[in-house]
């Protein structure tokens, strides 16, 4: 009898209701699904659903491998959600940007070597 009752009642998410908790989730399910996507900087998060299982994200950032095309987009997210229901992530860009390969390469560099530099100059006898 007890159990029955309990079937009805939701389930936990798989993760903690936090932002961070969340985009590593996520991340682990693209990565599972052998999907090149990787979330970060999420922001503006929050429970929703009857339960209160449910959970979006209003704001962050996506990266999509595009080895085909020899680089990748950089996109704003518009949304990233979690379905109880079906425990799938989803998520909903609002505009990409692509770099490739090399720019990636140029832009990382140069600003490894600024930083470099700035150690240098701070600390630097």
């Amino acid at each position: 009898m007890l159990l029955a009752a309990l079937s009805g009642a939701a389930q936990a998410a798989p993760f903690s209701y936090d932002p961070v908790s969340f985009a590593g989730y996520a991340n682990q399910v693209f990565k599972n699904k052998g999907e090149k996507i990787f979330v970060r900087n999420l922001g503006t998060c929050l429970r929703e659903g009857k339960d209160r299982s449910g959970y979006r994200c209003l704001s962050g950032e996506l990266l999509q491998d595009l080895p085909a095309q020899k680089g990748r987009n950089f996109c704003k997210l518009d949304a990233l959600w979690y379905v109880p229901l079906s425990k799938t992530v989803q998520y909903r860009t609002a505009s990409c940007q692509f770099k490739g390969d090399q720019q990636r390469m140029i832009e990382g560099g140069q600003q490894l070597l600024r930083k470099g530099l700035e150690q240098l100059e701070n600390y630097g006898r």
